[in-house]
């Protein structure tokens, strides 16, 4: 994420970067942008954690901070040692911002208006601008206004004082620097020459500064460009002729020491065939204000440590991270010595206080031991395989036994190994014995191949050392059920290995759906069940084997379909029948008179229309009469049924007060059967009683509409008389019952029945002829059909001319289209008057013995006249 940063790399200092304190991994990267563009400071930030260790920049990636700066920034530590001040210059303006890096992050700039007002065309923005190692001076120059500026510096508040505006020098000011120990100033002119003078900073009058002016160096190149202090505490420059490239860098040697001692050479630094322009690395040097040296490194040996620190110091602090050696592990001393306890890392550190503040180091150094080298014991490697023999690192020489110095020597071949090493701290040596051992296979198998799901053991035998998967695994045993390349690389008790691999191809899993999970359904209607198109071969629960199937009884249905791969899946789908029970209201019943009965409907049904349009649940009647009610469940499901209401008649014996007896005959006398109790006068608590004789009978009779009583006088014979009733109508699969009356010793019906009550299920005129033992008595009736169709459920075609057609019946049927399918929904034959039949045949051909699914779509004329569309469904049973 590092490409795209906004600075210039044109810009005298393009950018520099800076650690964010109290963090091991996080770093700021400050640019600013080429002469005076408004692109302005801005600031990355890096996460050397990133990128597997290698870092990269996080989301906070060119965040602006100020415009327009000049093409200048530089860095110096605070007071506390901890955090770090980031300064800047603006265009058009005498404004420096200097910005604190804390353990927070970023804060509100210290904005310092102070020296000469920076303005003009883009390019007199170059140059540079430094800060002393030591925080306390800031020195900038403007190379085309020719201007050099040096000011104090608070490196606790960031404000700075006391500008010093140097005088002008004939040519142009680029590069500028301080020693090591911010004493002295180093500036580079060129233009009229090309040279490098030197300022000694130690009075502050301006005088004095002026006229130590000293030039310590002139180069023959046209340019002089950055002057830069190095880690080494040396001062580089760069240099070149017309924007071509030097080779060599100046150096400043000795930069702290004033005038010629300071050691300039023109061609000091070598750059191995690369070449140098303008600019050199920007760093904060504070971290170069102070050093320390050690040697030797050599356990045993008095360690001496050189503390490098030109400034001056009230007092010195060194721990040298050995808390073993005791009190031996501090020191006051500026160049002290110690003897280190044991081999290994140490953090060695010194603090340097100076004018109230502290100036530590720290440093991770490490102490020797004596050589010690193993190459490991003797051992046997497999044939045709090698081993690397390694002496281990930090050695300065190598000594094999063929000759030869690298750290680590490959042994391909039976023999004796020894190596010699050697560092400063002296040398050693050891041998080994190689020997080989013979090689052997291993095999997994042929690749193979088979359904999704499945699994296959793969091994390569059980009496090895180890075994490694390409999974990491480590069992003899590993079950493969995917596809992809399993291998194994095997060890025997000598160490020696093999390999084999082997490829497994599952073929893909599959799924399909039939539908739904649960359906509901009328009782008589029916589903389709789709299968997914394209596949090898279906299999049903009943063993069919077709695409699709009509589902029309409760249970589950299942589908399971192969690919070409002989992979199979399955689903399957659980079908619910509703069905609406035929006589939900209950039986006919009485109603008392003057009163009223409510007739109740399940509650349960989603929607209710009775013969009246109410749409509760519960009709309430007053008055008697037919009642009936059309009910629909949740899912559509329809049901009708009839009630008859009748008024409670108060008893009537023989329904006549009088009743005639022949001498010698019996009646039977009875108020009906629908009382809670019966009292006769004899003290009788029959229904009925018979009577041999004549005179006058009573009984008392209770219900819920009250207590009744009734009489009659039985005497001889006389006329007698009864009637079935006016002309009445029958529906399909209803009935109905002709009564005569009670008490007639004999019944004669027109189709033989010698019963008291005929029924009758269709239409015709019926007729009776009744004989009280006296006289006999005729009636009739005619009961003609309601509108209505019927389709039969099962028929026979066998040829025995009998139910050899499925065909419907109805009457005032108008429009009549029938539409017969299989179980997978294929049109077997449409019938499209109602006198066509079906001879269970498609295509001329038989079909078989099973259930057939029809659909018909008819009108019929109301008791209104009014043409009504309905629509039917069920199914037919075939048999031969």
């Amino acid at each position: 994420n590092g490409s795209g940063l906004l600075g210039h790399p044109s810009a005298t200092q393009s950018g520099i970067i800076v650690p964010k304190p109290g963090s091991e991994n996080l770093f700021y990267i400050f640019t600013v942008p080429f002469e005076t563009d408004t692109i302005g400071l801005r600031y990355s930030v890096i996460d050397l954690s990133l990128d597997n260790g290698n870092g990269s920049i996080t989301n906070d990636k060119n965040i602006f901070l100020i415009g327009t700066t000049e093409e200048k920034v530089t860095a110096v530590v605070h007071k506390n040692q901890i955090d770090i001040w980031v300064i800047t210059h603006l265009w058009n303006s005498n404004n420096f911002y200097a910005y604190l890096i804390t353990q927070e992050g970023i804060q509100e700039p210290v904005i310092t208006s102070i020296g000469s007002y920076h303005s003009g065309v883009g390019g007199t923005a170059h140059g540079y601008m430094k800060a002393s190692p030591n925080g306390t001076k800031l020195a900038l120059n403007v190379r085309k206004l020719q201007s050099l500026e040096l000011f104090n510096f608070d490196n606790e508040t960031g404000i700075l004082s006391n500008p010093i505006t140097f005088p002008q020098y004939s040519g142009l000011l680029y590069g500028v620097e301080f020693s090591p120990n911010s004493n002295l100033l180093y500036i580079g002119q060129y233009g009229d020459g090309s040279n490098i003078f030197q300022f000694n900073l130690n009075s502050n009058n301006q005088d004095d500064i002026f006229n130590s002016k000293t030039t310590i160096g002139t180069v023959s190149n046209i340019h002089l460009g950055a002057l830069q202090l190095a880690p080494d505490k040396k001062i580089y420059v760069s240099k070149h002729d017309n924007f071509v490239g030097d080779s060599y860098l100046g150096v400043i040697n000795n930069p702290n020491e004033p005038g010629l001692d300071c050691d300039f050479v023109e061609d000091g630094f070598y750059l191995a065939g690369k070449k140098c322009i303008w600019g050199l690395p920007n760093f904060i040097q504070s971290y170069f204000e102070a050093d320390f040296t050690y040697n030797p490194d050599c356990l045993g040996d008095t360690t001496l440590f050189n503390l490098e620190y030109t400034g001056t110091y009230d007092s010195i602090s060194w721990n040298f991270g050995d808390p073993a050696s005791g009190e031996n592990n501090f020191s006051k001393l500026q160049n002290p010595f110690h003897v280190f306890s044991a081999s290994g890392e140490y953090i060695v550190s010194v603090i340097i206080f100076s004018n109230g503040s502290e100036y530590p180091i720290e440093k991770v150094i490490t102490i020797y031991p004596s050589p010690f080298v193993d190459l490991g014991n003797d051992t046997t490697i497999c044939s045709q395989s090698y081993i690397l023999l390694n002496a281990g690192s930090g050695f300065d020489t190598y000594l094999w036994q063929d000759g030869s110095t690298d750290s680590v020597f490959l042994a391909t071949e039976d023999g004796k190994y020894w190596v010699r090493v050697e560092n400063n701290c002296g040398f050693d040596s050891d041998t080994i014995n190689i020997n080989y051992s013979s090689s052997f296979d291993i095999d997994l198998g042929q690749d193979t191949s088979f359904c999704y799901g499945k699994t296959i053991a793969l091994s390569p035998g059980n009496n090895y050392y180890s075994y490694y998967w390409q999974d990491g695994s480590s069992d003899s045993v590993l079950m493969a059920g995917i596809t992809g390349y399993y291998w194994v690389q095997v060890t025997d008790s000598a160490g020696c290995t093999a390999i084999d691999s082997v490829y497994i191809e599952t073929y893909m899993n599959f799924d399909f759906s039939i539908g739904p999970d649960t359906s509901v359904i009328c009782d008589g209607d029916y589903i389709f069940l789709h299968g997914p198109e394209g596949y090898n071969s279906y299999l049903w629960q009943d063993g069919s084997d077709f695409t699709d199937m009509i589902a029309d009884t409760a249970g589950i249905y299942w589908l399971e379909v192969s690919d070409e791969n002989n992979c199979a899946a399955r689903d399957s789908a659980l079908l619910i029948v509703n069905k609406i029970p035929d006589n939900f209201l209950g039986n006919d019943t009485v109603m008392c008179q003057n009163s009223f009965i409510e007739i109740h409907a399940p509650s349960y049904y989603s929607n209710f229309t009775w013969n009246d349009g109410s749409n509760d649940s519960v009709l309430t009647v007053w008055e008697t009469g037919k009642y009936w009610v059309y009910v629909e469940d949740s899912i559509g499901c329809v049901g009708i049924d009839t009630i008859l209401i009748s008024l409670f008649d108060p008893p009537e014996i023989y329904k006549s007060n009088d009743s005639l007896i022949c001498p010698g005959d019996s009646v039977i006398l009875t108020p009906g059967f629908e009382f809670s109790y019966y009292l006769w006068n004899n003290g009788s608590t029959d229904s009925a009683i018979t009577v041999y004789n004549d005179g006058v009978f009573w009984v008392e009779t209770g219900t819920n509409c009250g207590i009744f009583y009734d009489s009659i006088n039985i005497e001889y014979y006389k006329n007698n008389s009864f009637t079935l009733g006016p002309d009445t109508n029958i529906c399909n699969q209803e009935n109905l019952n002709l009564y005569p009356g009670l008490g007639f010793n004999h019944y004669l019906w027109n189709n033989g029945s010698t019963d008291s009550i005929l029924t009758v299920f269709e239409k015709g005129e019926y007729s009776v002829t009744v004989y009280d033992g006296n006289c006999s008595l005729s009636d009739s009736i005619f009961v003609d059909d309601c509108n209505s169709l019927w389709v039969p459920n099962v028929f026979t075609p066998n040829g025995d001319n009998y139910n050899d057609y499925f065909f419907a019946v109805g009457e005032n049927i108008e429009k009549f289209k029938m539409t017969i399918f299989n179980r997978w929904g294929q049109v077997l034959k449409v019938l499209n008057s109602i006198d066509e039949k079906w001879d269970g045949k498609y295509q001329n051909q038989e079909c078989a013995e099973a259930v057939y699914y029809w659909v018909v779509n008819y009108s019929e004329i109301d008791a209104n006249t009014n043409n009504i569309t309905k629509e039917l469904r069920g199914s037919v049973t075939l048999l031969r």
